[in-house]
């Protein structure tokens, strides 16, 4: 069955009381997800400096790793120059 403009008109009386709450209701429903997505948003930017952080971490220490075991490889060939040396030099 088709509204005819009568039973529009009857449905707009009946809904203008509720129009401002509606209106408010769905300023608030938007305005409340607005303030979260700020919040998700701060929040994983805390997140990324913080794994920046770490990150930035991990690099060091993997260089002074990087630097340790270049000593330690120099330091064995140094050794295995002095062995080959004395050997060298015994017979």
């Amino acid at each position: 069955m088709a509204m005819t403009i009568r039973d529009y008109l009857v449905v707009m009386d009946l809904l203008r009381p509720l129009l401002p709450f509606l209106i408010l209701g769905t300023t608030a429903y938007f305005a409340r997800r607005y303030v979260r997505a700020l919040e998700q948003r701060s929040h994983a930017q805390t997140e990324l400096s913080e794994l920046r952080a770490r990150t930035a971490q991990l690099e060091e220490g993997l260089e002074t790793t990087e630097r340790d075991v270049m000593r330690i490889q120099a330091a064995q060939e140094f050794a295995a120059q002095l062995l080959s040396s004395r050997i060298a030099d015994a017979s």
